[in-house]
């Protein structure tokens, strides 16, 4: 909510936004992104309006509605998830990370255990997992 909170943008360009504010540490992908702006909608939390993007398409863009500003000063106010939770150290200098994610070493590799089901470790690292985003 806080990508549209200045000026509404169109799908891609919230995504994009993301990923510009993380320094490339999100990455949103479509099959997250509309489903939880649709939410968004549906809790009044947004509006959705039909547009030309930069490149004249058609495209959706989202606004915050008087609702969903109050919903993200309460969040802001109350020291919720949304915000950048905690700051690492990268090469040196220090920077926020959003969400507090945890981000794996540099040359760290999950080592894959063998199966007591028999399901071989590959097919078990493609299933798609249940992510519990915050809501913002």
């Amino acid at each position: 909510m806080r990508t549209i909170a200045l000026e509404p943008l169109h799908g891609w360009a919230i995504a994009q936004r993301i990923q510009q504010i993380s320094d490339d540490l999100l990455r949103v992908q479509q099959g997250s992104l509309y489903p939880a702006l649709h939410r968004l909608e549906h809790q009044g939390w947004i509006t959705a309006e039909w547009g030309a993007s930069e490149n004249n398409r058609r495209a959706r863009f989202y606004a915050l509605t008087k609702a969903g500003r109050k919903q993200l000063e309460a969040k802001s106010r109350s020291g919720s998830a949304c915000r950048p939770a905690s700051t690492s150290s990268c090469n040196g200098r220090s920077r926020a990370r959003p969400f507090a994610l945890p981000v794996p070493a540099r040359g760290a590799t999950a080592r894959r255990q063998p199966s007591p089901s028999g399901t071989s470790a590959l097919a078990r690292s493609h299933r798609p997992r249940q992510m519990n985003w915050p809501r913002c």
